[in-house]
């Protein structure tokens, strides 16, 4: 009895260590399977999502430089500001922990407050609190000591001239990124480009009269009018754009055809970015020439159908106010870097027009303000080249009936520039809402603050009328001055010959200029008034481009006897 009972023991243990065997067996395969196929098979999948739950890599921008007027002035520049972020995995209740930091940030809203529970609760391994905060604020968190909640610096920017230059410096985002844009249709401001063509290309004239009279010009069904229905008559060139006419500048325009004025309009940058120290601008809207039609080539020469930056306005009345080359505009004058200033140079990317051209454009532009509808430009004891520009804006694919752009570019003083400025005001509430009503009186503002700022000369004389003699043989002609009703007498000489430098002594500035830019010569003035001397002088030969010095005087009849010499 015992030896069964001993046997049927053994027996049953026996069995059960067969089973647990197996189990164990079973078991170790099925583990070893698995790690198996998740080393091999799942190895990639769960390595990266290992790193998706246990690092995040968050790119931090650049710290921007500080920017500097020539000065050496502070307009710019970056510090470290504290950022607050989270880890929510590692928060435990996320409604104490968001009542905690809206207590330490002070202007915390139930909003807010919300939001940012919102963010807590989130299962992410990071999330933004709050961005660039204050000193105070970053204390305030620190001292809670909640758990998930840490810090982080980031750049923050600071103007501390406020909104000055905001224009130029533009601005940046949450990201530290440069945000920027602005583009606009320029309205008759771009009818230089159609002026400069024309006479560039020797299709009219200054003087050259077109027929306005009619005060409209039909393109098929379409009708252009002129602005407030004006009916002129017949006009020079010149008085065409003093007068911004439409119907001239689209008779100039057709006349040029597409190709041609296709030409021009590159020519003076536009179409493409200008400039290396604005890497976010536009580089506006120009067709291809090819594609124009009549009624396109039409549109663009009173300045619609083009879009442009003002900077590229700017640049293109600044080629005619530098004898025709376009330079590419820049805004950095140095590059200062570990102690080593470096100027930067200046660049002429490409002649648009001659300075024959050049002088004969700022000649028109000179009475647009005299005369025309830059008046209010006008700044006593300067002279001043510039056009206005009113465009219908255009809104949701539609020119607005009651919307313009108003623009106004020139530069001063005209013969010898010191400043080139453009103003574009968008939907003016002045009444009129014209370039020449909103945007010509700001344009004198500006102007009249650089000029006193940089101490520049008067370039008019406020002198009496004088009468210069240079030949006892000479007649005597009276010269109508468009911008001072006073009467100013000089003697006119027969015309040089075309091979040899014409005689300017007694010829005020624009005249004299004039003279030598029809034969091809290039001009530098010194002083201001009357031409009392000039090199090389009358008579002799000279190659065209030669230079030409003229030496002025605002009071020539106490330096010059009566046969025009020295007495």
């Amino acid at each position: 009895m015992v030896a069964e009972q001993a046997l049927n023991w053994r027996s049953t243990i026996a069995k059960r260590l067969v089973v647990t065997s197996v189990v164990f067996a079973i078991w170790t395969a099925v583990i070893l399977g698995r790690l198996l196929f998740l080393q091999t098979v799942r190895h990639e999948d769960l390595t990266a999502r290992a790193e998706r739950q246990q690092l995040r890599t968050i790119t931090a921008p650049a710290k921007r430089g500080e920017i500097v007027d020539r000065h050496g002035r502070l307009l710019a520049y970056s510090v470290d500001a504290d950022t607050i972020y989270a880890v929510p995995t590692e928060i435990g209740d996320a409604d104490t922990t968001a009542a905690a930091l809206c207590g330490a940030f002070g202007d915390c809203s139930r909003k807010d407050l919300a939001a940012l529970k919102e963010r807590l609760v989130r299962q992410r391994a990071f999330v933004y609190v709050k961005r660039r905060v204050s000193p105070e604020e970053a204390g305030r968190v620190a001292a809670l000591r909640l758990e998930g909640i840490g810090f982080m610096k980031e750049s923050r920017r600071f103007y501390p001239n406020r909104d000055l230059g905001a224009h130029l410096l533009g601005y940046v985002g949450l990201d530290n990124t440069g945000l920027s844009g602005l583009l606009y249709e320029p309205g008759s401001t771009f009818k230089l480009v159609t002026a400069s063509a024309a006479i560039e290309e020797q299709v009219f004239r200054p003087d050259t009269p077109i027929d306005v009279s009619s005060g409209i010009i039909r393109l098929g069904h379409r009708i252009i009018d002129e602005y407030n229905g004006h009916r002129y008559g017949v006009l020079s060139l010149t008085d065409v754009i003093v007068k911004s006419s439409n119907v001239g500048a689209v008779k100039m325009g057709l006349k040029l055809g597409a190709e041609r004025l296709g030409l021009y309009v590159n020519r003076f940058g536009f179409g493409r970015a200008g400039s290396r120290d604005f890497p976010g601008e536009n580089p506006g809207i120009v067709w291809n020439p090819a594609n124009l039609g009549e009624s396109a080539v039409a549109s663009m020469s009173m300045g619609y159908q083009v879009a442009v930056t003002p900077l590229q306005m700017l640049a293109a009345a600044s080629a005619v106010a530098n004898g025709g080359n376009l330079l590419e505009p820049r805004v950095v004058r140095a590059v200062t870097r570990n102690g080593v200033r470096t100027p930067v140079a200046p660049k002429i990317v490409r002649r648009a027009i001659t300075p024959a051209t050049a002088a004969e454009v700022t000649a028109i532009m000179e009475a647009v303000v005299e005369r025309g509808t830059a008046k209010s430009a006008r700044i006593p004891g300067f002279t001043i080249a510039g056009k206005t520009g009113t465009a219908e804006k255009l809104i949701d694919g539609r020119y607005s009936k009651t919307q313009n752009m108003a623009s106004f570019v020139g530069f001063l003083p005209s013969r010898q520039p010191v400043f080139s400025l453009v103003v574009v005001i968008d939907a003016p509430r002045a009444i009129g809402r014209t370039g020449g009503v909103a945007a010509a009186p700001v344009f004198k503002r500006i102007a009249e603050a650089a000029l006193r700022h940089k101490g520049i000369p008067l370039s008019i004389a406020p002198e009496p009328p004088v009468v210069v003699a240079r030949r006892e043989s000479s007649r005597v002609t009276p010269v109508a001055d468009t911008h001072d009703t006073r009467p100013i007498l000089t003697l006119a000489m027969a015309g040089p010959t075309e091979a040899s430098v014409p005689d300017v002594r007694g010829l005020g500035a624009r005249d004299a200029l004039r003279t030598l830019a029809r034969l091809g010569l290039r001009a530098e003035m010194q002083g201001a008034g009357i031409v009392i001397e000039q090199v090389p002088d009358p008579g002799a030969p000279f190659d065209p481009g030669a230079l030409c010095t003229l030496v002025l005087h605002r009071n020539p009849s106490r330096l010059l006897g009566p046969s025009g010499a020295h007495p």
